[in-house]
């Protein structure tokens, strides 16, 4: 994977429906009437980005536990890389 090009976390949502990052800079700007839920959900793409990264190996592990269905954890592996891959400007 390649390193990330966008601008690092935290990010956080304000009242007037920006998402800035630690240093106040504009990430985002959602116009007013739509969902709140999507402000909050930008202002957690980091965090959600950095949780994807680090669960990734302990899910490729379990892999190879017989305890999972067969096929079921590489689905979710595959899920988890092209999230990655999406997130990193390597897909759309």
């Amino acid at each position: 994977m390649s390193e990330t090009k966008f601008t690092q976390g935290p990010w956080y949502a304000d009242q007037r429906g920006q998402v800035r990052d630690s240093h106040r800079n504009l990430i985002a700007d959602i116009p007013a009437g739509e969902a709140v839920a999507t402000l909050h959900l930008i202002a957690a793409a980091p965090d959600l980005f950095d949780a994807i990264i680090l669960a990734l190996p302990y899910v490729e592990d379990a892999q190879k536990d017989p305890a999972y269905k067969a096929g079921a954890v590489a689905s979710v592996v595959k899920q988890l890389r092209a999230a990655i891959s999406k997130a990193s400007g390597e897909t759309k």
